[in-house]
């Protein structure tokens, strides 16, 4: 069990939480093995009251966690900025590890084990490609659900230079989809059985 290699370390352990779906899930089974209170770190930008955070307060309140919320600042964000070079030897992939970096340097120091959401995507399919195989799955089984996502989808991710309709989704399946399965084309992926796993 993942949470058995924290226990007895409850002392030296806190937990990141988001008001997402992977923090929280997270956050309600940490609680169910460890009866002392959670402290937890909560980042957010500028505005306080965006919709996860205000998910993070309801969900701290509700499961007596010892929050502490860390502005990431425009300044905050730019000072990390000029410095990043200095803690990677290759360019960040996102932002967010900008927003990472300053939250880790805020977390007391006598946490040694943070649990975190982070890559709750890769298990939940809340990535962006996951979004998108999903889509395809849909569309063989269900074109009036189909459309319902696919507008949702577009509604979320299309702004400005990126704009995206469904011909971005059509690409994007017929680049990386089987027409049949709707599964991933992927010589590794072929060659696990899924049954086993």
């Amino acid at each position: 069990n993942f949470y058995s290699q924290f226990l007895g370390k409850e002392k030296s352990t806190c937990i990141l939480v988001s008001g997402g779906f992977d923090s929280t899930l997270l956050a309600y089974y940490w609680k169910k093995f460890v009866k002392r209170k959670i402290k937890a770190y909560t980042i957010y930008f500028d505005d306080i009251n965006l919709k996860d955070t205000s998910f993070s307060k309801i969900l701290s309140k509700s499961k007596n966690l010892n929050q502490t919320m860390i502005n990431f600042s425009k300044k905050s964000l730019l000072n990390e900025l000029k410095n990043v070079y200095k803690k990677y030897d290759y360019p960040i992939a996102t932002v967010s590890q900008l927003a990472f970096i300053n939250l880790y340097n805020q977390i007391d120091k006598k946490y040694k084990f943070i649990l975190t959401g982070y890559g709750g995507d890769y298990l939940f399919g809340g990535s962006y490609n996951s979004f998108l195989y999903n889509l395809s799955d849909l569309k063989k089984k269900s074109k009036k659900k189909f459309n319902s996502e696919l507008n949702y989808w577009i509604k979320l991710h299309s702004y400005g230079e990126y704009f995206k309709d469904e011909s971005t989704f059509e690409k994007f399946e017929k680049k990386f989809c089987y027409k049949s399965k709707g599964m991933i084309k992927d010589s590794f992926r072929e060659e696990v059985d899924f049954r086993r796993l």
